[in-house]
C-alpha cells in the first residue's frame, strides 16, 4: 500500500518512472520586441522573446492575447531561433500572429503559459521550462502629442517649422498645412514628410513660395486632425496641431559694404592678399575691382580683379596685390568701387563704394569712409556677427569703424 502511494505521489509531482522532472524557472533575459512603455501602432504580427540559453518548444499550446480579462486572439504558430549571431541572444522564441489589427484605444497583454518552452538540455532528468510570462502593450486612440520644433518669432518661410513623432507616418489623402495671419487663412501648403530608419518621422510645410512674416503680426500654422496617420494603420491619425508664432521679418538694406577687413589684424608694410568679410552672400559684377591709391586717391597704384572665397564659413571678397611695398609717406587708400558686388539673395542689393586708409603699413580705421546714404548703419562684433543689443564697454564695428560702446 505504501509503494502505491509513493508512485502516485511521484506522478502527481511530474516525476514518472521514465520522465524528467519539470521545473518552471526559465525567464526571459532581455527586452521583448514589444515595449510596454511605447504606443504600438502596427498590426500585431511577429513578437520575439529572448532567453539567455538555447531553448525548445515543449508543447504547442497557443500564446494568447488578453484584453480586459478576456482572450481576444491566439498565436497561429511559434518557432525557436538558437543562433546568437542572428538574434543577439542564445535563444529566441518568435511568436507569429495573423497581422491582427486590434481595436485602438485599449491595453493588451501577451500571455505565454508556463511550460511552453524549455532548455534544450536537461540536467539529471530535470527539464527547466518557462514560468508564466506576459507583456502588456497599448494601442493608442491617435498618434498622440508630437514634438514641436519651432521658434516663437519667425522672419520668413526659410526657417523650418517641424513636427515629429516617434513612429513612421504617412499623409492621409491630399492633406495640407493651413497658414493663418491674425486669424484669417492666407494659404495652404502640402506636407513634406521624412521617415527615418529609427522609426522617427518629421513633417513640415512644403512652401511653394517665399513668404515673409511681418514684424509683430500673429501667425498660426495648423495641421488639421486626420491629416497624417500611422504608416501601418490608417485609422490611427493625428489630432489638430496648431503652432502660433509672431513675424519678425526685416527688410534687407538697399545697399551694403564689408563689415571686416583682414588688414585690421594682419597689416604690414607689404600689400599682398587682402580679404573683406560681408554679412550676406555676395557675387561679383562686371565692374568688380579693388584699387590701391596713393596720395588721397590722386594716383592709382594698382587695380586688381578680386575673387570670392567659398572655402570658408563666411562670405569673403579676396584681392591679391602681389606684394607691393607701402613706402609712400603720404599713405595709401584701398577702394572697392560702387556696384562692384551684388547680394546673392532675394534683395538684389548692390554694394556701395567703400575705402580703407592705410598709413605706413597700419590700418587707419579712424579714417575709414563708407557711403551709407542708402543703408541703415548696423553693428557687428569683431567676429563679423550682427549685434542687436551692444554691451557697454565692448568693442564693435559700425560702418567699418571700430568703436567702444558706452
Amino acid at each position: 500500500m505504501k509503494r502505491v502511494l509513493l508512485i502516485c505521489s511521484l506522478l502527481a509531482t511530474g516525476i514518472g518512472l521514465n520522465a524528467a522532472s519539470i521545473v518552471p524557472s526559465l525567464c526571459s533575459s532581455g527586452w521583448w520586441s514589444l515595449k510596454s512603455d511605447e504606443p504600438f501602432v502596427k498590426p500585431l504580427e511577429d513578437v520575439s522573446v529572448p532567453f539567455d540559453c538555447p531553448i525548445k518548444i515543449v508543447n504547442d499550446q497557443k500564446i494568447e492575447v488578453i484584453c480586459d480579462g478576456l482572450t481576444v486572439a491566439k498565436s497561429v504558430s511559434a518557432e525557436v531561433l538558437n543562433d546568437k549571431t542572428l538574434t543577439g541572444y542564445n535563444g529566441t522564441l518568435v511568436i507569429h500572429f495573423d497581422k491582427l489589427k486590434l481595436p485602438k484605444g485599449k491595453t493588451y497583454s501577451i500571455l505565454i503559459h508556463e511550460g511552453t518552452v524549455g532548455r534544450t538540455e536537461s540536467d539529471s532528468d530535470i527539464q527547466i521550462v518557462n514560468m508564466e510570462m506576459d507583456m502588456s502593450f497599448s494601442i493608442p486612440e491617435n498618434l498622440g502629442k508630437p514634438g514641436i520644433h519651432a521658434d516663437d518669432q519667425i522672419p520668413d518661410s526659410k526657417i523650418s517649422t517641424v513636427i515629429s513623432w516617434p513612429y513612421e507616418i504617412t499623409a492621409v489623402g491630399d492633406a495640407r498645412f493651413l497658414l493663418y495671419r491674425e486669424g484669417e487663412k492666407i494659404g495652404e501648403y502640402p506636407l513634406e514628410i521624412s521617415n527615418w530608419p529609427s522609426s522617427t518621422s518629421y513633417i513640415k510645410p512644403a512652401y511653394n513660395e517665399y513668404i515673409t512674416f511681418e514684424p509683430n503680426v500673429r501667425y498660426s500654422l495648423v495641421l488639421p486632425a486626420g491629416s497624417v496617420g500611422s504608416m501601418y494603420r490608417d485609422d490611427i491619425t493625428n489630432d489638430e496641431i496648431k503652432i502660433d508664432f509672431t513675424g519678425c521679418y526685416e527688410e534687407p538694406s538697399l545697399a551694403f559694404s564689408y563689415i571686416w577687413c583682414s588688414w585690421y589684424t594682419d597689416h604690414s608694410d607689404i600689400l599682398g592678399e587682402i580679404s573683406f568679410t560681408y554679412d550676406r552672400p555676395i557675387a561679383l559684377t562686371d565692374e568688380a575691382r579693388v584699387q590701391l591709391w596713393e596720395e588721397g586717391c590722386e594716383t592709382l597704384v594698382k587695380e586688381v580683379i578680386p575673387h570670392i572665397d567659398t572655402d570658408v564659413n563666411c562670405w569673403l571678397l579676396v584681392a591679391d596685390f602681389g606684394g607691393i611695398p607701402l613706402t609712400s609717406e603720404k599713405g595709401y587708400t584701398i577702394v572697392i568701387p560702387n556696384g562692384a558686388l551684388v547680394a546673392a539673395d532675394e534683395s538684389g542689393a548692390t554694394s556701395v563704394r567703400s575705402q580703407l586708409n592705410i598709413n605706413n603699413g597700419s590700418a587707419g580705421t579712424e579714417d575709414l569712409i563708407i557711403d551709407t546714404s542708402m543703408s541703415e548703419p548696423q553693428i557687428y562684433d569683431l567676429y563679423g556677427r550682427r549685434v542687436l543689443k551692444p554691451a557697454s564697454g565692448s568693442i564693435y564695428i559700425q560702418n567699418g569703424k571700430k568703436f567702444v560702446h558706452h
